[in-house]
Formats: structure tokens, sequence, C-alpha cells
């Protein structure tokens, strides 16, 4: 009972308040966005940062093993965009611990954008559980042992 009314009210925040919370972004403070990652890191055209995150959960009655994630418990996943001023620009949470980052981005609000082309000539970064695409950069993966002497520098 109590987890029916927990995802309804996540739902009814995400449906109600979300815009309050986070306004939609103007062509001005994308501009902003883009500026302030090309001062601070030298890369032009970045919208933001996007990550996914696990939020431990009680395993829940109805289809446990969704539920269950990779890292060995039972979860659910949030997963936002930041500015260069770390504040967010774009959330979602709610979603079955099982679930890739991935395909939890392609199943948001910004995620539709950025597959239909929307989103270009902007580009997002993430972490390397991010497929690269041409409006997705991620770090080099490198290996067990790092990065090897020659690609560090």
């Amino acid at each position: 009972m109590t987890s029916t009314i927990v995802r309804e009210f996540c739902v009814t925040i995400r449906k109600h308040l979300k815009t309050l919370v986070i306004p939609k972004l103007t062509g001005s403070k994308i501009k902003e966005i883009t500026i302030g990652f090309k001062c601070l890191h030298g890369i032009p055209c970045i919208r933001g940062a996007t990550d996914g995150s696990h939020v431990p959960i009680i395993a829940p009655k109805v289809d446990p093993k969704s539920y269950y994630c990779w890292k060995g418990f039972y979860s659910t996943l949030i997963r936002g965009g930041i500015d260069t001023k770390c504040s967010f620009q774009d959330y979602d949470y709610g979603w079955v611990g099982k679930i890739h980052d991935w395909a939890l981005f392609q199943k948001t609000e910004l995620g539709n954008q950025v597959m239909k082309d929307k989103f270009l000539p902007y580009k997002l970064v993430g972490d390397v559980t991010y497929p690269m695409r041409p409006w997705f950069y991620y770090p080099f993966k490198g290996d067990e042992n790092g990065l090897p002497k020659y690609k560090a520098h």
C-alpha cells in the first residue's frame, strides 16, 4: 500500500511540479551553459552532464527481480542532468534498478529529444556506461590499469 502511495506521489510531482522546479531551457540559458563548459573544459557545444544513480530500496512484493540491480541490491534509479554550476536542468526517477543507464536515458524526455536529433549541435557528457554518439561524449575507457602513459598526457 505504501509503495503505491509513494509511486503515485512521485508521478504527480513529475507531472505537475517539474516545470516549477526546473524551468524549460531557453536559447540564452543554453548558450550560457555551453559557454560555461567551453570556459571550464575547452569543449564547445556541451549542454550538460548526465548520469544515473541507484537508490537502495526494500524489495517490492510485485516484480522484485526488476528492482534487483547489478550492484547486488534492490534499487530504483534516478537520473539527472546538470550544468556547469551543478544545477539540475533535467531529472527523472522511479525506474526499476535492473534497467541500464543508457536504456533509462532513452526513456526520458531529454533522451527523446536527443534521439530525434532535436538536440544537435549540442552535446552531453556522461560516464562510460553511455555509448559514443554524435551528441554524446564520455571519457576514454582505458583498461583495468587506467590509461597507458602515451594516452595520459
